[in-house]
Protein backbone atom coordinates (compact mmCIF):
# COMPACT_ATOMS: atom_id res chain seq x y z
CA UNK A 1 0.00 0.00 0.00
CA UNK A 2 2.92 2.43 0.73
CA UNK A 3 4.13 2.01 -2.61
CA UNK A 4 0.71 2.98 -4.09
CA UNK A 5 -0.05 5.57 -1.99
CA UNK A 6 3.22 7.37 -2.97
CA UNK A 7 2.88 7.37 -6.36
CA UNK A 8 -0.64 8.75 -6.13
CA UNK A 9 0.98 11.45 -3.83
CA UNK A 10 3.13 12.08 -6.51
CA UNK A 11 0.04 12.35 -9.54
CA UNK A 12 -2.27 14.45 -7.13
CA UNK A 13 -1.12 18.17 -5.93
CA UNK A 14 -3.56 17.96 -3.83
CA UNK A 15 -2.21 14.62 -1.58
CA UNK A 16 0.04 16.92 0.31
CA UNK A 17 1.48 13.68 2.78
CA UNK A 18 1.18 9.85 3.49
CA UNK A 19 1.78 8.44 6.28
CA UNK A 20 1.23 4.73 7.82
CA UNK A 21 1.97 1.14 8.72
CA UNK A 22 1.51 -2.16 7.23
CA UNK A 23 -2.13 -1.75 6.08
CA UNK A 24 -3.40 1.26 8.10
CA UNK A 25 -2.23 4.66 5.93
CA UNK A 26 -3.42 7.99 6.29
CA UNK A 27 -3.40 10.77 3.45
CA UNK A 28 -3.45 14.17 4.11
CA UNK A 29 -5.49 16.61 1.30
CA UNK A 30 -4.15 20.13 1.26
CA UNK A 31 -4.70 23.14 -1.48
CA UNK A 32 -1.02 24.03 -1.74
CA UNK A 33 1.60 21.45 -1.01
CA UNK A 34 3.92 23.80 -0.65
CA UNK A 35 2.31 25.59 1.93
CA UNK A 36 0.49 22.88 3.27
CA UNK A 37 -3.08 24.92 2.93
CA UNK A 38 -6.09 22.27 4.17
CA UNK A 39 -8.63 22.21 2.04
CA UNK A 40 -11.59 22.15 5.00
CA UNK A 41 -10.57 24.62 8.24
CA UNK A 42 -12.56 24.02 11.45
CA UNK A 43 -14.59 27.34 10.73
CA UNK A 44 -15.37 25.55 7.24
CA UNK A 45 -16.90 23.29 9.23
CA UNK A 46 -18.26 24.55 11.87
CA UNK A 47 -20.18 26.95 9.49
CA UNK A 48 -21.41 23.81 7.77
CA UNK A 49 -19.70 24.59 4.15
CA UNK A 50 -19.69 21.89 1.99
CA UNK A 51 -16.26 19.58 1.76
CA UNK A 52 -14.69 17.79 -0.94
CA UNK A 53 -13.12 15.20 1.97
CA UNK A 54 -16.55 14.07 2.43
CA UNK A 55 -16.75 13.03 -1.21
CA UNK A 56 -13.28 11.27 -1.90
CA UNK A 57 -14.32 9.19 1.55
CA UNK A 58 -17.68 8.50 0.51
CA UNK A 59 -16.11 7.39 -3.28
CA UNK A 60 -14.00 5.63 -1.30
CA UNK A 61 -16.37 3.56 0.49
CA UNK A 62 -17.99 2.54 -2.83
CA UNK A 63 -14.85 1.04 -4.08
CA UNK A 64 -13.88 -0.99 -1.01
CA UNK A 65 -11.40 1.17 1.18
CA UNK A 66 -12.76 1.33 4.95
CA UNK A 67 -12.14 5.27 5.59
CA UNK A 68 -12.24 6.68 8.73
CA UNK A 69 -12.86 11.11 8.93
CA UNK A 70 -13.30 13.01 7.33
CA UNK A 71 -14.72 14.86 10.92
CA UNK A 72 -13.62 18.46 10.14
CA UNK A 73 -9.94 17.43 9.26
CA UNK A 74 -8.18 16.86 6.34
CA UNK A 75 -7.07 13.43 7.16
CA UNK A 76 -8.29 10.22 5.86
CA UNK A 77 -7.36 6.77 7.16
CA UNK A 78 -7.97 4.24 5.35
CA UNK A 79 -7.40 0.44 5.40
CA UNK A 80 -8.47 -2.19 2.90
CA UNK A 81 -11.55 -4.40 3.25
Amino acid sequence: MSKRLNEMKEEHVSIGDVRGIGMFWTIEFVRNRETKEPFVTRKDFMEGRPSIIKEISKAAMERGVYVTGPGWGNHLMIAPR
